[in-house]
């Protein structure tokens, strides 16, 4: 039995060991030109918000949770081996970082990959009134919450 590709993915993992990547909104992307930052309306859109009668729209949980797992296979095992091999860990877990963000991306683009409720009448006539660009569009108005999330590749504490 060859395990010449079976050592060198061991040797190559364990140079990585306690390294993972970070997905979110970061202190130095938080800031907004409206007062609010970037956490707290990203906060009250991933979970919701019953004082403001704001519906659940997940755009960091869901679309990883449930779409992450597709790209991460679409990519192949081979390919990330690869990687692996050019990039040590280190590499690898910036692929997958910048895999988790173009995932998130894409559920702003779609409205959770078609999951998010529809704004209401109300809200995309307020939209409208304020010159939105995008009135009927979800968490697009200004793009900043959705250019705030970003990854780092960090040493576990």
């Amino acid at each position: 039995m060859d395990l010449e590709g079976f050592e060198k993915f061991k040797a190559i993992a364990e140079k990585g060991r306690g390294m993972k990547v970070d997905v979110g909104i970061f202190p130095e992307r938080n800031k907004r030109s409206d007062g609010m930052t970037n956490a707290e309306i990203g906060l009250k859109h991933e979970f919701g918000d019953p004082l403001e009668r704001l519906p659940e729209r997940s755009f960091l949980r869901a679309p990883l949770i449930l779409f992450l797992g597709q790209a991460i296979q679409a990519v192949g095992p081979n390919t990330w081996f690869q990687i692996m091999e050019k990039k040590g860990i280190k590499g690898a877990l910036e692929e997958l970082g910048f895999l988790s963000v173009e995932t998130i991306n894409e559920a702003f683009e779609t409205g959770g990959y078609g999951t998010w409720k529809p704004l209401s009448e109300w809200t995309r006539l307020v939209k409208t009134l304020k010159g939105s660009p995008a009135p009927s569009k979800i968490l697009v108005d200004t793009g900043e919450l959705q250019t705030a999330i970003d990854y780092k590749v960090v040493q576990k504490k």
